[in-house]
């Protein structure tokens, strides 16, 4: 079962540490739910350009499991990845 364990609280995030990988990050309180499916979890913490973002879409791991990337904007006003 996976579970967000809150550690403390830093301008309005939350440090918390996923117990199926050795890492901790922060996120904002509203991404940690009580729902103990798979989907309720953020697996990756790291920075993707868009070309990135757009080949993991594509990927068929990736689509077998997930359907969504969050990443930074460009700068761009509707540079969304879905």
């Amino acid at each position: 079962m996976s579970r967000f364990f809150p550690m403390n609280e830093h301008h309005n995030q939350t440090l918390v540490m996923y117990p199926q990988v050795p890492d901790q990050g922060e996120v904002f309180p509203n991404y940690i739910t009580d729902t103990r499916r798979p989907i309720a979890a953020l697996d990756a913490y790291r920075q993707l350009d868009r070309f990135c973002a757009n080949m993991l879409l594509k990927s068929h791991a990736y689509l077998s499991k997930f359907n969504y990337v969050i990443r930074p904007s460009s700068g761009q006003c509707f540079d969304m990845v879905w």
